[in-house]
């Protein structure tokens, strides 16, 4: 089809009928391949589903299950194909970032200079445009932490709040820089946005207020900034999360009749 397309932008004078019909089979294979997408989608809602159940011995899955669905663990993007990354699950903006390292020590990510060796589950650089022909500094710093399902036995050590404020500290530490190993400007107002998805279990309830964190309209999480790390963190509860993403997608759901 790449090389029928390229045929008729190359004639001078194109033959109308010859366009046309290309037109409708380009658009043919496009419904095809925007199909085969969807099932995906819809395949992956219903492992998320299940990685959040009770199994059969009363336990449920550790973090690393709803991790690797969302992106391969302990890999950058420079490593996973597109097609494997699952981040529109948490916001289908993710997409369109610059650089994402998953579950890798800081020390370890190419963007970063530091010898840390905390591992934010996912540690993800915005671009100001993603598509800009030129460098430039990233606009804003993503982290992602999740917490095994049904997870009530937080302790101060393993507060997740924390946590996340910790790792904003060790990036902010280190001198940033590209992949290519070019020094980048990452100064004190460049915000990241924190996202704790996890199950809202009354530990994590207790550690939210004492946080003055602010629930979410639904009540099923919640939200709160720190100035002085410009960092948003927002807790997402995997429900809300599945929710959410089905919401999104529901109409495309819909277009194939493809039942829950």
């Amino acid at each position: 089809m790449r090389e029928k397309g390229q045929r008729i932008l190359d004639d001078p004078n194109p033959d109308t009928v010859k366009y046309d019909d290309f037109l409708s089979e380009a658009n043919a294979v496009g419904k095809a391949n925007l199909a085969k997408y969807v099932v995906h989608r819809r395949v992956v809602l219903n492992l998320f589903r299940k990685a959040l159940e009770r199994k059969a011995d009363g336990k449920y899955e550790l973090e690393e299950a709803v991790h690797r669905l969302i992106f391969p663990l302990k890999k950058t993007s420079d490593e996973v194909p597109y097609e494997q990354l699952n981040l529109w699950l948490i916001d289908e903006r993710l997409a369109y970032h610059a650089y994402l390292a998953s579950d890798k020590e800081l020390r370890s990510v190419p963007a970063l200079q530091t010898a840390e060796q905390q591992r934010p589950d996912l540690l993800i650089f915005n671009s100001p445009f993603a598509f800009a022909d030129q460098p430039s500094p990233y606009n804003s710093i993503l982290v992602v932490e999740f917490k095994r399902p049904q997870r009530n036995d937080y302790d101060d050590d393993e507060n997740p709040i924390a946590q996340v404020f910790e790792y904003v500290r060790k990036v902010r530490s280190g001198l940033a820089r590209d992949r290519a190993g070019r020094p980048i400007h990452a100064p004190e107002h460049v915000p990241f946005y924190c996202y704790i998805i996890c199950d809202v279990t009354p530990k994590l309830k207790a550690i939210a207020d004492n946080f003055d964190y602010t629930r979410h309209p639904n009540g099923d999480g919640y939200f709160g900034f720190n100035a002085k790390l410009s960092a948003y963190i927002e807790i997402i509860s995997f429900d809300q999360l599945v929710v959410d993403a089905e919401k999104r997608n529901q109409i495309l759901f819909s277009k194939l009749n493809l039942p829950r």
